[in-house]
């Protein structure tokens, strides 16, 4: 399984840059794959 995660290009408060880790290792850890986008890289 995959979801999508549309981001902006900046990367943010060092609050929510921490959040999104995360967020993204729960998901590694089940198992979840991120496909992204944000700005013009992505």
């Amino acid at each position: 399984m995959r979801i999508a995660v549309f981001t902006g290009s900046q990367a943010g408060p060092p609050s929510h840059q921490q959040a999104a880790a995360t967020f993204a290792g729960e998901l590694a850890r089940a198992g979840i794959g991120i496909v992204y986008g944000g700005g013009h890289v992505g």
